[in-house]
């Protein structure tokens, strides 16, 4: 049996649907629907498939009903309805924040966030133990505004905020108790490399950043430490220039 080909001029592609093959079938459609409005009373979008539009036809598909000629949430301009909230229009002249509560709660409650911010200082108790204080804006805040209360009281002794590589130590293990006196200094960094002159002026370089100012902070031992290794390094740039 010969196969039929399209009825479209100067066309010899096989029959699709119609009695034209798939080009000009699909072209067909195309203009059918250009041509033509969307069925649903009121809607002025043309028709895409099968009489609706797209808006209309994703509707019944998925509701059972094309449902209103306009899309179901207008574009408003203007302030939230809810007396007090100035936050622009999100649907039903609500403001996003109030049409979240009526859809979950059923009522659009105050104009102000029901859970406020922390007042400037608060204190809280991190995952980790540590004391937090919310300080936002501060140069050691954490995204969430807050800061480790043991190294905002070292920063204050120190007179500036501290390094990243700089650690705070609570001599009794109490992460709570953030006395003065109860914190140590510690410092993770190192020289870059292992000659005696790269260990001398790292040496020197921390001991110029701790101790000029706040001889305080440095128990006796850790300044006999620093000094001794002070003194090793000078004798080995001494022996081996």
């Amino acid at each position: 049996m010969a196969q039929r080909t399209c009825t479209a001029e100067e066309c010899e592609r096989p029959v699709h649907a119609h009695g034209f093959c798939t080009k000009h079938y699909q072209r067909i459609l195309r203009d059918e629907q250009q041509s033509s409005e969307c069925a649903v009373d009121g809607c002025e979008k043309p028709a895409r498939t099968k009489g609706l539009c797209g808006m209309h036809y994703a509707r019944k598909q998925k509701h059972g009903e094309v449902g209103p000629p306009q899309p179901l949430r207008q574009w408003h301009t203007g302030n939230c309805s809810v007396e007090g909230c100035v936050r622009p229009q999100y649907g039903r002249d609500l403001c996003g924040l109030h049409w979240r509560r009526v859809r979950v709660h059923g009522e659009t409650g105050p104009a102000d966030v029901l859970v406020k911010r922390p007042d400037i200082g608060t204190r809280f108790i991190n995952s980790d133990g540590y004391v937090d204080v919310y300080l936002p804006g501060h140069p050691m805040a954490s995204t969430n505004g807050r800061v480790n209360e043991h190294r905002l009281m070292m920063s204050n002794a120190l007179g500036r905020p501290l390094e990243s590589y700089e650690s705070v130590h609570h001599r009794n293990g109490d992460r709570s108790d953030n006395s003065i006196e109860n914190l140590e200094l510690w410092d993770r960094s190192q020289p870059s490399g292992q000659r005696a002159t790269d260990k001398a002026q790292w040496a020197g370089t921390l001991l110029a950043r701790i101790a000029p100012h706040h001889h305080e902070l440095l128990d006796e031992e850790l300044r006999l430490a620093l000094v001794n290794q002070l003194t090793v390094v000078l004798r080995q740039l001494k022996d081996h220039p």
